[in-house]
């Protein structure tokens, strides 16, 4: 393992550590289940292999007629975990998925499922540009679950390894009124934000490299502009796109910055979880971000 790629990692797990012992205290944590098959209500989610192909599939059950059956699969069952939990602190359950897929870091799909009569789907990662997992946390100890995940728009942005690749944390909120999780980055900007001093010592001693004589072509370029760039998202995605420009713009200053500028605003203005943290458009508009400054 890369030890950028570790750094991720380490950084989602310690997310996760933090939000498990803060919501230790507010109730019974989450935890996926070891069993082959969960229920909540009426519904059924199992795990069953395609005896042709060999690879695991969910598969979804109202009695004995199958409703559903997930297309990709995976090689191993131990790839598809499963869940009931109460998300919501009503007392209902909703079923959990999570199927990866791929080779090395794709793909992870996830969902959570409200059951009743009929099954609404409360949370899709297919929607969103996010992986690496997903792990239910009480972040304010409400007794609502927010649900932690991985921005990976950024994945092999200007042509970087994925192991260099700025990550962020994303964090999804139960909006009853919207009757689905949505983007809560603003409200847990904190946790967002967890590993920000960290990134930017990490730059500044990238910076004495460079002032060292350290020549900034090849792999330091592109940890630099990576270690650059999860800064300046943090504060992006948390809803602090000042701050984050003032960093961005006043710390990157290698001759490709136009066009990596250029790119980050191409990149953040298509991104749903960007237009999920500025829901109104006239935030971004009194921002840099369409601007050469």
């Amino acid at each position: 393992m890369m030890p950028q790629t570790l750094a991720k990692v380490l950084l989602l797990v310690s997310l996760l550590m933090s939000a498990s012992a803060w919501a230790s205290g507010q109730g019974k944590g989450f935890a996926y289940s070891l069993d082959d098959s969960v229920t909540a209500g009426g519904f059924e989610v199992r795990k069953v292999q395609d005896l042709k192909t060999a690879r695991w599939h969910v598969e979804i059950l109202q009695g004995q007629r199958s409703l559903f059956r997930s297309g990709n699969g995976a090689k191993v069952k131990s790839d598809l975990l499963l869940g009931s939990f109460s998300l919501l602190g009503d007392g209902s359950k909703q079923l959990l998925i999570e199927e990866y897929t791929g080779e090395a870091f794709c793909c992870t799909h996830n969902y959570v499922l409200q059951v009743g009569e009929g099954i609404d789907v409360l949370y899709s990662s297919s929607q969103y540009p996010v992986g690496y997992g997903l792990s239910p946390e009480d972040l304010d100890g409400d007794g609502v679950y927010e649900l932690i995940t991985t921005l990976t728009r950024f994945e092999n942005f200007f042509n970087m390894p994925h192991e260099e690749s700025p990550t962020v944390p994303v964090i999804f909120r139960h909006d009853p009124q919207a009757g689905r999780y949505v983007v809560g980055n603003r409200r847990f900007a904190e946790t967002v934000r967890a590993n920000v001093a960290e990134d930017r010592e990490r730059v500044k001693k990238m910076q004495t490299e460079r002032r060292n004589g350290k020549p900034v072509n090849g792999l330091w370029r592109t940890r630099f502009t990576g270690a650059v760039l999860s800064v300046a998202l943090a504060y992006f995605y948390s809803g602090d796109q000042e701050q984050g420009w003032q960093y961005l713009t006043s710390t990157y200053d290698l001759d490709d910055r136009d066009a990596v500028l250029a790119n980050l605003r191409y990149y953040l203005l298509r991104c749903p979880i960007f237009r999920g943290v500025y829901p109104d458009a006239r935030e971004i508009l009194q921002t840099s971000i369409l601007s050469n400054q």
